[in-house]
């Protein structure tokens, strides 16, 4: 009884703890809507918006994320475009000139829930637009999860 208990606790514990993304580049998909990846909408600098596209339509740096370490266990999301920053200042999701930092969080079937700071809202694919924006919410379910895939 005592281990079962132990056990059940450890794997309770072990889905809320914030996991550290190795540094690198990605590519971040919705596990929801598996063709749908974050994305910049067009490489220029001043660029803010940050949509869900389909990996065929995205020209690859557009859907590249830059992964570093933040304070705290936290990470920083950074584009390898224009260098900005995702941010859940606004809704929908942005691109800011100032680093943000997200908790990252893996889930039981390997995927990834990325949560803002303050407050806490996940970063979220909002299928009822055109294209698909990316948002964040407070509630969770599959168009919060993503998988994110190593790129060079």
């Amino acid at each position: 009884m005592f281990i079962q208990v132990k056990s059940l606790t450890y794997c309770i514990f072990a889905t809320i703890v914030a996991c550290q993304i190795p540094p690198g580049n990605y590519v971040i998909t919705n596990l929801l809507v598996r063709s749908d990846s974050l994305s910049q909408v067009t490489p220029d600098r001043n660029e803010i918006r940050v949509i869900g596209r389909p990996q065929a339509q995205a020209p690859p740096p557009l859907s590249h994320w830059a992964i570093s370490p933040g304070p705290s266990g936290r990470s920083v999301i950074r584009s390898t475009v224009n260098g900005k920053y995702l941010s859940a200042r606004s809704n929908p999701v942005m691109l800011a000139d100032q680093p943000y930092t997200w908790s990252i969080t893996r889930q039981n079937d390997g995927s990834l829930t990325i949560t803002s700071e303050n407050p806490q809202l996940r970063l979220t694919l909002n299928q009822n637009s055109n294209p698909h924006s990316v948002i964040a919410v407070s509630a969770g379910g599959p168009a919060t999860q993503w998988v994110f895939t190593p790129v060079s």
